[in-house]
């Protein structure tokens, strides 16, 4: 959407151990570009629970973060503070996100001509 993005992430988050139990932790983000490597933004993150028997709204995590997205060289950066919303969050939190490309640098390869005896068939 231009310089707007809008995401929601319905996440199912499996767990492997004795229980095993598949919960539902769902986020969303919005943020606005400000310039070619930076970004401002809000990001929202809950956990509701074991799908299908969520937790009581007081023991659910609903987290929301003011955020900022820029980049230094070639890594890119998350970097937000967080308040908890319900009893069941924490109440101020910080996240940091870093990531980069694992292209070593190099750019992307144009297809190439196939060799010219494939081109006389």
């Amino acid at each position: 959407m231009g310089d707007y993005e809008l995401i929601f992430n319905p996440i199912l988050d499996a767990g492997f151990g004795d229980k095993g139990e598949l919960l539902f932790t769902p986020a969303a983000r919005f943020a606005r570009k400000l310039g070619e490597d930076l970004a401002i933004g809000i990001e929202y993150y809950a956990d509701l629970g074991p799908m299908g028997h969520f937790l009581p709204i007081k023991e659910q995590g609903h987290n929301i973060y003011a955020v900022v997205d820029f980049k230094v060289v070639d890594m890119e950066v998350n970097f937000g503070v967080g308040y908890g919303l319900t009893p069941g969050s924490d109440r101020w939190m910080t996240k940091m996100i870093l990531s980069w490309d694992l292209d070593f640098g190099q750019t992307e390869s144009k297809p190439t001509s196939p060799p010219r005896k494939m081109l006389n068939r």
